[in-house]
C-alpha cells in the first residue's frame, strides 16, 4: 500500500498481508502524521480499489475533518502522481 503527499511528494510504502489491514494502517498513518508534523490531513484520495471504502472509515474521516475523494480505478489521468 502506498501513500503519497501531493504537496511534498513524500512517499510512504506499507506492506500488508491482506487488504483487511489497510484501514487500521491508514488510521495509524494519519495519527503518526499529526504527531510528526503537527499538521492534519485535509484530503484523502483513493484509487477506487475498495480498500478505503468502509462506513467506519468514512465516519473516521468525517470525525477528523478529512475530505474523501474516490477516483475511478486504473485511471492514470486521475492518479498521475501515484502511478
Amino acid at each position: 500500500m502506498t501513500f503519497l503527499d501531493s504537496h511534498s511528494h513524500y512517499l510512504k510504502v506499507i506492506l500488508l498481508k491482506s487488504k483487511k489491514k489497510a484501514e487500521e494502517q491508514l488510521k495509524s498513518l494519519i495519527e503518526h502524521a499529526k504527531v510528526e508534523t503537527g499538521c492534519y490531513i485535509n484530503f484523502f484520495r483513493s484509487g477506487g480499489g475498495g480498500e478505503y471504502f468502509s462506513d467506519l472509515l468514512k465516519k473516521y474521516f468525517k470525525l477528523h475533518g478529512v475530505h474523501y475523494e474516490l477516483t475511478n480505478p486504473n485511471t492514470s489521468q486521475e492518479n498521475n502522481l501515484a502511478k
